[in-house]
């Protein structure tokens, strides 16, 4: 099977049409925009780059256009996929034969199949999959290895949790530096593996072959202590694992740091000192490869920020440190205004160079008491509309083309502040203007122009304040340009995405009217649509409400014809059309559906089948089927993940909810257990759903009452009685006396190293044991 070579693939994340993430105080982004993790809200710092990488090779989406799922659990199959995309060509992909498993959705089957053709995974049976399993830690790491063809040394890791069927795979990503564990000596093995992390796991692998930093560039210093420098540097593009930069002290002398790891897309680095170093040293102006980090200029940007900070203001003391930093233009009588400008929220304030700069536009910008009154006497003054633009460059957000509105407003006022507020009120009524004009048609260059007058010509809102004007209209800009998204969209996949993300943006367009089966008649009919000029959100949701209407009358019709000769595939995507909007078709049922609809029909002959009667027929199906299927279920499970399965099922909503609230691995445990019970039985098959919830109860309680014991246990003799349980830990008990011994005191040590807490499933103290 053909790999694709190193860094390439077939699935490049294209120009976003679709993507545009609407937030108060945030125009839209254009529609050529890449999109990155910056569009995901739930993105922390150490998941961006991976996640970056990742979405724009189109190895990974997010859950929806605003959030990525970081701490959600995944999907054996949705791993499969990655590995896949991330690995072979599209020839590989799409030659690779049948995997044989039965599980696994179609939009998935030819990624299996390649994964499968390659060894890269095996399936839990030979036609099971597992695809809708939630992955672990463990597995994901067998996969990885496989996949990438990785090897470690099983002894350089001291996991305590890693079972005799991962130690290899996890040795290797181990060894590689794909992983450090979750602490305390746990890899976390029995772990479902979180969004996040696999992010991490396979940025790691596809760009482990990278080659050491050359030529570290340290762009700012931005912390000495006295154990160690963090420094920001040009973002890594390579691996560097013995990493290093020469520090001087102010005496000029080079205080060694030791050698650390920077891994690809690192910006920012901490290196440890080999020796701490006095605290009396950390004085004067040290440097890193090359960069100043100036202590006095530290302490005087402190000195300055503390000062500006203290309500109420101490005018006095924010000069003297303004002075004392030696900074120039300083006017005492502006102490209030500069106060107000460093500490605005949107202020940077990293260096005294920034304060200075602040200082020379606070000074540019601010007007006397005197030259506030000439403003306003030129203003009234003005003669003409060139005198008038003239008179008004004295205030904020003055348009020129909105010269005659201002004459109108302005000139009667006999305040400065009043003279603004006029001109604010006129920029508010103009961009309205634009926004109307902009909103009635369908050109992205016009909205983006009405954009830029919105963020140059509104005054920034008031973070205290209710009402949000200059929010508000970025926001209906935003949600204008996905309207043209949807509009403009030329094919099936960007056109759901562009509807799912207005959707998302605005409450005219309900996210649950819109059917993916449907998406290629909205597409058509919005397309078709030419009296309508402005296609706003609510325009478009007449539309697709009318094209779910169309369609559920289409499809009751042919369920009104549905007789002996009509197939059950048929009947089944009648029942199971989302115009329709039928809960609970079973397609196992399709045949009991069929006989009922023909029933119905002969029953009432005059009577059309409705979608109130179509949704009655499915519920008598279902009634008198559930109780035999979910029973079926649980006799036909033949792993545990199949048990589990069916007793979710079974017992979700009954008076056993016990189960249904256990945790993943608890419920594989619990459900091996009943597995066995059934296996116990004369027929091997449990008679009675009674006897079903029963048996759960006891194997609920019997795997608390053993890991419990477990716990407890201070003595490995008292240990082995407790593991030698032949149902709960039937590979212990098949072992000597003497192995057993052994592997009572494996599990007693690993308890006694828990600093706190203790095992809390089954899988872990077979793991302790090595069993």
């Amino acid at each position: 099977m053909e790999k694709r070579t190193k860094n390439y693939h077939k699935f490049v994340a294209t120009a976003a049409t679709a993507t545009l993430a609407v937030s108060a105080f945030v125009p839209v982004v254009s529609a050529d925009v890449t999109p990155t993790a910056s569009n995901f809200t739930d993105v922390a710092e150490q998941y961006k780059v991976p996640v970056d990488y990742l979405y724009n090779k189109g190895i990974i989406q997010g859950i929806s256009a605003t959030q990525f799922g970081t701490q959600q659990e995944i999907k054996r199959v949705d791993v499969g996929i990655m590995i896949a995309k991330s690995l072979y060509t599209e020839d590989a992909i799409n030659s690779a034969p049948a995997s044989g498993f039965t599980d696994v959705p179609a939009r998935a089957t030819k990624y299996i199949n390649v994964l499968k053709a390659n060894g890269v995974v095996n399936g839990k049976t030979t036609t099971s999959y597992g695809a809708n399993d939630s992955i672990t830690r463990g597995e994901a790491a067998i996969m990885f290895a496989n996949a990438y063809n990785i090897t470690g040394d099983v002894n350089n890791s001291e996991f305590t949790d890693v079972a005799s069927r991962y130690t290899n795979a996890v040795a290797a990503l181990y060894d590689h530096g794909i992983t450090k564990g979750k602490g305390n000596k746990k890899f976390g093995t029995a772990d479902a593996i979180t969004r996040g992390e696999l992010a991490i796991f396979l940025y790691k692998l596809e760009t482990l072959e990278a080659e050491d930093v050359k030529g570290l560039n340290v762009t700012k210093v931005n912390e000495i202590t006295e154990k160690g420098v963090k420094v920001t540097i040009d973002q890594a593009t390579e691996v560097d694992e013995e990493a290093t930069v020469e520090v001087k002290n102010a005496k000029g002398e080079v205080v060694e740091v030791k050698p650390t790891v920077i891994e690809k897309g690192d910006t920012e680095v901490k290196f440890d000192f080999k020796e701490a170093v006095n605290k009396d040293t950390l004085d004067g102006v040290w440097t890193v490869n090359g960069t100043a980090y100036s202590f006095t200029e530290i302490k005087q940007l402190a000195a300055i920020m503390d000062a500006a900070k203290v309500d109420p203001l101490n005018e006095l003391n924010l000069v003297d440190a303004l002075k004392e930093a030696k900074l120039k233009n300083i006017d005492d009588n502006r102490a209030a205004s500069y106060a107000k400008a460093l500490t605005d929220k949107d202020a940077k304030v990293d260096t005294l160079e920034d304060v200075q700069k602040i200082i020379d536009a606070t000074n540019e910008n601010a007007l006397t008491e005197a030259e506030k009154t000439a403003a306003v006497e030129a203003v009234q003054e003005a003669n003409s509309q060139t005198q008038l633009l003239e008179a008004l460059q004295k205030f904020e957000r003055i348009n020129k083309d909105w010269i005659v509105s201002y004459e109108a407003d302005v000139k009667s006022q006999d305040r400065f502040e009043a003279i603004q507020e006029e001109i604010d009120n006129v920029n508010k009524a103009e961009i309205d203007k634009e926004i109307t004009k902009a909103t009635e048609q369908l050109e992205s260059s016009v909205v983006m122009q009405t954009i830029d007058l919105v963020k140059t010509y509104m005054a920034n809102d008031d973070e205290d304040a209710k009402e949000t004007p200059k929010a508000d209209r970025f926001e209906k800009l935003g949600v204008h340009m996905l309207v043209i998204d949807v509009n403009v969209a030329n094919t099936k996949d960007k056109f759901a995405k562009a509807m799912e993300t207005l959707a998302e943006a605005s409450n005219d367009l309900d996210k649950e009217t819109i059917h993916q089966t449907l998406m290629d008649n909205y597409r058509s009919a919005i397309q078709a649509e030419t009296t309508v000029t402005n296609k706003n959100a609510a325009d478009l949701q007449d539309i697709i409400n009318d094209e779910n209407l169309n369609v559920e009358n289409s499809t009751l019709e042919d369920l009104n014809e549905v007789g002996d000769t009509t197939s059950e595939a048929d009947v089944l995507a009648l029942l199971q059309n989302e115009a329709l909007g039928l809960e609970g078709v079973v397609a196992d049922y399709a045949a009991d559906y069929q006989a009922k609809i023909i029933d119905q029909l002969a029953e009432f002959a005059t009577q059309d089948i409705t979608k109130a009667t179509a949704q009655d027929i499915v519920d008598d199906v279902n009634a008198s089927q559930n109780d035999e299927a979910k029973l079926a279920a649980v006799n036909n499970a033949k792993t545990a993940s199949d048990m589990r399965a069916a007793l979710i099922v079974m017992t979700t909503g009954t008076t056993q909810d016990a189960y249904a609230n256990l945790l993943t691995q608890a419920k594989l445990e619990v459900a091996e257990l009943v597995l066995q019970a059934k296996e116990q039985l004369e027929d091997k098959k449990f008679t009675a759903e009674t006897n079903v919830l029963e048996a759960t109860s006891e194997a609920i309680e019997k795997r608390a009452d053993f890991i419990k014991a477990v716990n407890k246990a201070e003595k490995i003799t008292d240990l082995e009685k407790t593991l030698a349980d032949k149902i709960v830990f039937p590979e212990f008990h098949a072992l000597s006396k003497v192995e057993k011994n052994e592997k009572a005191e494996a599990v007693l040590k690993v308890l006694n190293a828990f600093e706190e807490g203790e095992f809390t499933t089954i899988v872990e103290i077979k793991s302790a044991a090595n069993l």
